[in-house]
This record gives structure tokens, C-alpha cells and sequence, in this order.
């Protein structure tokens, strides 16, 4: 049984980093190729488009995250599909009623037509995305995340070709970006109802009984879901304010460094896309070793992916001139990839595990609250981008840390060393970095990342050592 289940995780693992690697050869024709084909403006209000919709998930109101949790390592052909299918219609419905007041206020009450064509844009997405999003989340809760992964793919692969074919056309304008990314919504989302049919196409229940139903998930989800929308706010507050305050362009050079930034944390959400029903099914001890295993692992990788900078500032500086301030920013936002991958693979995933969300909210509200304060203060009260950038990225850390430390001590282990190390190695690359030059802060960086390795040699080799001793008794189970 455990052979089987090793081996399914295996599987989907590699399912979902097919799709993720898919995602990040689309991610660099998106951070690279559109913006030297659209210019500046245009390319703004495409980032305008994906910032938008990324909150219009949320709009389940917990729901997704609520069943998602009620029936996380739960098989599929044990689930309740006729429930499960009443709510997606009930909610589906909905959602495309809002969406229709949205597009019905936004072409009476929005003058810039650019922007009008956002909003509108994003309301025909809701229903679309988050009807993926319903279906993928079930398909993640009962461990079919071939399915899911497989979703990704058909979309990317469909908006990989499209942007092919507008370059070759030469098209410099985002609103076609935009109708052809819905396009690709629908044929995912057309793949998702195929594979969905057992609860999609299917006599619904009674509205009483489906709300009943939907409230207990709501009841469940509600602290997750408003966990998350705090977790996007963190670093999506800021975007709003650069927005107001500086306006599309630099809106857009800032979301090209912050796309820049994260391109590692796409791999890293799929990883705890799957280990989330694959911990919920094994013991605590099991689940304490590799809490203790990630997390010093992932310490030094993460940290790793600074020295990127350097080759990054010189490549894009050649293929993007226009972009030279969003290199600028790349340096006090690449931090980011440490403190947002840690909290998105491992303290996120451990939260839920556990069954923790009302500390997992606890710790984003105090950190929104704080990254609201401290943007505020740098946009206008310092009137610094630079400053703004600074404060969010040590909100953002203040809560990884945190969380740690909580997770620490209900898992056993103290890793407050190796958190002052990783800190004391962002503070080296962002303050070498910015007044030595990308060459010199790179030596030095280099330099103080080869020293951590050295102190962290003895974590490196407890890793082996517990990888192998896995392999060894999958090795000598099998015989």
C-alpha cells in the first residue's frame, strides 16, 4: 500500500512539474518577449489584466478552500458527486451574474477605454477561471493531479502558440493578449468538464439542500480564503499603490521585476499542490521529518537563486533596455523567491495539514496590516518606489519567519540559526548588490553563500543521509 502510494506521489509529481515547466517557458516568453513586442504602455495594461485576475478566485468565498480541506486524501469514487456538482452549477451561476453587473457597470462608469476594456475583460474571466478553479480543486483534494496538471498544460500550450503566431503578425496590442488567453480558459475548461462528468453532468439537488451544503464548506474554507486574499495583498497592495501613484508605465515596470522575482514560486506551488493529500495520509513523525528536511533544504536552495541576478541584469539589459529601472527593482524584490517559497511550499502546506488556518489567517492579517502601514509610509510619506519595495519585502519575510517559528515549535526543532543566516545573506546580496554594482555584489555574494554552505555542511549531509536511508527501504521493500 505505502509502495503505491509513493509511487502515485512520484507520478504526479512529475505531472505537475510537466505542467509547471510548461508554465515557465510560457512565463519567459511572457516576461520577455511580450514586452519588447507590445512597449511599455501596452504592456502595462496587459499586467493590469493578470493583476485583476488574480483575485477573481476568491469570489468562492471560500468554498473551493473549504471543500478542498473537507475532503483533501479522500478518493474519488468515495465522494458525493451529485453535492459536489450542485454546488459548482449553483456557484457557477452565480458568478456569471456578477460578472454581468461588472461589464454593465464598467462600460457606464469607466471613461478610460483601455481600462474599461480590463475590467470587462476580467468579468468575462471570472466565471471561466474560477469554474477551472472548482473542478481543479477537487481533482488536487482527491490526489488526480494529472488531471489538473494536465489543464495547465492544454492552456499554456494554447497561449504558447498564440503568441507565437501575433508575433509573427507583429501585433502591438495587449487586447488581443487578452482575448486569446480567455480562449484558452475555455478549452481548459472544457477539458475539465469532460474529466468531470461523474459530479458535472449530473441530476442537481435541491437549492436548500445545496446551500445547506455549500455554507458547511463556506464555514470551513472562510479562514483559508480570507488567509489567502491577505497573502496576495501583502505584495498586492503595493502594486495598487505604484498604480495610483506613479502610474501604468512604472505600474508596469514594477509587475515585470516582481514577475521576474517569482519565477521560481510557480514550481514551488505545484510541489504543494501535491504534498498536501500526500501528508494528510501519512503520520506525525512522518510529517515532522520532512518539515525539518524541507526547510533546510529548501534554506539553501532558495538562497541559491540570488546569484541569478547578475546574468539576468546583463542578458535582459541587452534585450530590454527599456526596462533598466525594473533591473533596479529586481535587486531589492528578488529576495522575495526565499521568504515567499518557504512560506508557499512548506508553512502554507503545513498549515492546512495540520488544520491550522485560523493561525495561518492570524499571521497574514497582522502581516497585510503591516505591509499596508509600511507601503503607505514609503509611497507617500517617503515617496520612494525604493522604499516601498524595501518594507514590502520585510513584510513579506516577517511572516515567513514567523511562520517558521510556529511551525518549529509544533513540529519539533529549532532553525532560528539557519533563519538569521538566510536573512543575513538577503541583507548581503541587496546592500553589495546595490552600491558595489551587479559584477562586484555578485563576488561577494558568492563568497557569502559559499561560506553558509560550509556551516550548513553537516544540514546538507543529514539530508542525504535521511534521502538515502528512504531509498534504501523502498529498495529492500520491493525485494
Amino acid at each position: 500500500m505505502e509502495e503505491k502510494r509513493v509511487t502515485k506521489l512520484i507520478n504526479n509529481m512529475i505531472y505537475a512539474f510537466t505542467a509547471q515547466g510548461i508554465s515557465f517557458v510560457l512565463s519567459i516568453i511572457m516576461s520577455l518577449v511580450i514586452p519588447k513586442l507590445l512597449g511599455v504602455e501596452e504592456y502595462s495594461y496587459w499586467q493590469l489584466f493578470i493583476f485583476y485576475s488574480s483575485y477573481i478566485g476568491f469570489l468562492h468565498f471560500g468554498l473551493n478552500d473549504g471543500i478542498y480541506l473537507r475532503i483533501g486524501g479522500v478518493e474519488y469514487e468515495k465522494l458525493n458527486h451529485r453535492s459536489i456538482g450542485s454546488q459548482f452549477w449553483l456557484i457557477f451561476i452565480f458568478h456569471c451574474m456578477l460578472a454581468l453587473i461588472v461589464i454593465v457597470c464598467s462600460s457606464v462608469f469607466v471613461n478610460d477605454w483601455n481600462r474599461r476594456v480590463v475590467y470587462i475583460s476580467t468579468a468575462i474571466s471570472l466565471p471561466l477561471s474560477n469554474a477551472i478553479g472548482f473542478i481543479g480543486f477537487i481533482f488536487q483534494a482527491v490526489n488526480k493531479t494529472k488531471i489538473f496538471s494536465t489543464t495547465v498544460i492544454i492552456d499554456k500550450l494554447w497561449f504558447i502558440a498564440v503568441v507565437i503566431v501575433l508575433i509573427i503578425l507583429n501585433s502591438d496590442s495587449f487586447i488581443w493578449f487578452i482575448i486569446f488567453s480567455i480562449i484558452g480558459n475555455l478549452f481548459a475548461l472544457l477539458y475539465c468538464l469532460l474529466n468531470g462528468h461523474k459530479f458535472i453532468f449530473i441530476k442537481i439537488e435541491s437549492i436548500k439542500q445545496t446551500l445547506k451544503e455549500m455554507t458547511i464548506n463556506v464555514s470551513v474554507g472562510i479562514s483559508l480564503m480570507f488567509s489567502n486574499i491577505a497573502s496576495l495583498l501583502i505584495l498586492g497592495i503595493g502594486r495598487f499603490i505604484v498604480d495610483k501613484k506613479w502610474g501604468i508605465e512604472v505600474f508596469g515596470k514594477f509587475s515585470f521585476s516582481l514577475t521576474l522575482a517569482t519565477f521560481l514560486l510557480a514550481f514551488i506551488a505545484q510541489v504543494s499542490m501535491v504534498l498536501f493529500p500526500a501528508l494528510r495520509q501519512t503520520d506525525e513523525v512522518q510529517q515532522k521529518k520532512f518539515f525539518l528536511m524541507s526547510r533546510d533544504l529548501l534554506g539553501i536552495v532558495l538562497a541559491g537563486f540570488l546569484l541569478a541576478y547578475m546574468p539576468m541584469n546583463y542578458l535582459l539589459g541587452i534585450w530590454l533596455p527599456q526596462y533598466k529601472e525594473s533591473l533596479q527593482y529586481l535587486i531589492l524584490l528578488l529576495p522575495l523567491c526565499i521568504y515567499e517559497g518557504k512560506m508557499n511550499m512548506l508553512c502554507s502546506t503545513y498549515f492546512k495539514v495540520l488544520r491550522k488556518e485560523k493561525l495561518l489567517l492570524k499571521i497574514n492579517l497582522i502581516s497585510l496590516l503591516l505591509s499596508v502601514m509600511l507601503s503607505i509610509i514609503g509611497g507617500y510619506l517617503f515617496n520612494s518606489i525604493y522604499a516601498l519595495i524595501i518594507l514590502i519585502v520585510f513584510a513579506v519575510a516577517l511572516r515567513s519567519i514567523i511562520s517558521e517559528y510556529c511551525l518549529s515549535k509544533m513540529l519539533g526543532g529549532g532553525g532560528l540559526k539557519s533563519t538569521v543566516a538566510e536573512s543575513l545573506l538577503v541583507i548581503i546580496f541587496m546592500s553589495s548588490t546595490w552600491f558595489v554594482g551587479p559584477f562586484g555584489g555578485f563576488i561577494l555574494y558568492l563568497l557569502s553563500f559559499c561560506t553558509y554552505l560550509i556551516l550548513s555542511r553537516k544540514k546538507l549531509e543529514g539530508v542525504m543521509v535521511q534521502t538515502r536511508k528512504y531509498f534504501s527501504k523502498r529498495t529492500s521493500s520491493q525485494i
